[in-house]
This record gives structure tokens, sequence and C-alpha cells, in this order.
């Protein structure tokens, strides 16, 4: 996992939880690309370990730093995506963060799971790197401003 320490001013996060190594390279690059600070992890538990070192005591946000952008597979390792955005949505008292959870199948029983978790976006796996900036971009469309002026 790797961890920045200190957000700045207009600084943005994004937590990329995706197993594959090469995918999340590819993802990690698109979000910088877009103007994101990203923290990465390959499994549920670091993951969840990311969110707490965001989220302190009592569950408030911490000062240094918090994500306004969540990708996560659905069938990450170990208890998989949607757990680490529903202890997000938890953790911060639903704290507003798009979530992008990447699928290797569409099915209904997936997407009625990710709308339950409160999932603004399924993309599929593998994920193409216009389909996510584009994504990034719809959800939060200060991050398309963000590079145009950056």
């Amino acid at each position: 996992m790797q961890l920045a320490q200190r957000q700045t001013d207009g600084e943005r996060w994004a937590l990329i939880a995706v197993a594959n190594p090469m995918q999340r390279r590819a993802a990690q690059t698109v979000l910088e690309q877009e103007g994101f600070t990203t923290v990465s992890a390959n499994d549920t538990g670091s993951a969840l370990t990311a969110l707490e070192n965001q989220v302190g005591p009592f569950g408030l946000l911490s000062v240094d730093f918090a994500f306004s952008l969540l990708l996560v597979d659905f069938d990450l390792p170990g208890q998989g995506g949607l757990e680490v955005v529903e202890v997000y949505k938890y953790l911060t008292g639903g704290a507003q963060a798009a979530a992008i959870v990447r699928l290797v199948e569409q099915t209904e029983e997936a997407s009625v799971s990710c709308l339950a978790a409160g999932v603004d976006e399924c993309l599929p796996i593998p994920t193409d790197t216009e389909q996510l900036r584009a994504a990034v971009r719809t959800l939060l469309p200060q991050a398309a401003l963000t590079r145009a002026t950056g």
C-alpha cells in the first residue's frame, strides 16, 4: 500500500483498491493525470487500513486528507470491494466520495448490490483508461477543470 502523508489545499485523494498490479498502475496513472493523489491497495485488508488511516477516532475525518474517489474491484481479495465502500460511508457518516466499482461480469445481482452499497458507477474489467477518465470527469467535474488549469 502506498500512502502519502499530508494533503495540501485543493488536493484530491483517490483510493485505488484493484487486485491486478498492471491494472492498478494504469488506474493510478489516469487518476494522477486527472489531478488526484492516490493510495493503492491490492486487497480488502490493505484498503480498510487506508481508510483507518484517513478516519480518526470516533469516525471523524482526518484533517490531513479525505478521499473524494474510491475505485474498487467488486471481487477484491478478502471481503470484496463493496465492503470498502460500505465501511468508508459508515466510518465517515456518509461522507461524499464518488465510488466506482469494477466488475468482471455485470450481472443484475451485482448491479443491485452496487446500488445498495451506494456505488455511483460500475465499469467492466478490464477497464479502458478513457472509460475510467470519462467516469471520473462525470462524477467529479472538478477533476477535468483542475487538469485543464493545472
